[in-house]
């Protein structure tokens, strides 16, 4: 069954899970999270595109209440981010914008330690929750949607693009032999 199949009154009520990957292990939130969360977020490049930042332990606090007190309104469900294998909360994630009524979430919120940035920590609690939608153990929503900030969007956007031209003058190359590179860059009907 698609996400896109089940009907928003199959949305289940949010509530605290623990979703368990090979790498990664989310769980459920707690106010006893704060001080390994400072230990690895109280840094000022992980909140520099974020409206607000967190760069002190009360704000840190905040930030965790805030998330805290969402949850409680069913609003949503905040996650810290774990290494399975030794169990340390390496930065904090969420399904949240949760409506219901309406079978929609979204799945963001996320900010990782810089040690553990570009590693399979952040691809995989993605695809925890993602899949954790899809699955019994989830809300079931109808519709589940990625939020990021529109400077990552638009870098990967320019990064695919790039990529995107390399290939389709290699497979030219690969069709037409090295001396017809004038050809790709002609208009089709000259």
């Amino acid at each position: 069954m698609l996400a896109a199949d089940i009907a928003p009154a199959d949305m289940l009520q949010p509530k605290p899970i623990t979703l368990e990957g090979a790498h990664v292990r989310l769980l459920p939130l707690s106010l006893d999270h704060l001080d390994d969360l400072c230990a690895v977020g109280l840094d000022e490049e992980l909140w520099k595109w974020v409206p607000s930042r967190v760069l002190e332990r009360q704000q840190m606090l905040e930030y965790v209440q805030l998330a805290l007190d969402e949850q409680r309104r069913g609003l949503s469900v905040p996650f810290v981010t774990t290494l399975k294998d030794t169990g340390q909360i390496v930065g904090s994630t969420r399904y949240a914008n949760i409506s219901v009524k309406d079978g929609r979430l979204e799945i963001g919120w996320t900010w990782i330690g810089k040690p553990w940035q570009r590693s399979a920590v952040n691809t995989e609690a993605k695809y925890l929750m993602h899949a954790s939608c899809l699955r019994g153990a989830g809300l079931h929503p109808r519709r589940a949607q990625d939020r990021r900030p529109q400077r990552e969007i638009t870098q990967r956007h320019t990064a695919h693009r790039r990529k995107a031209g390399r290939h389709t003058a290699q497979a030219h190359h690969d069709l037409y032999g090295p001396h017809s590179r004038h050809r790709l860059l002609q208009h089709p009907g000259r």
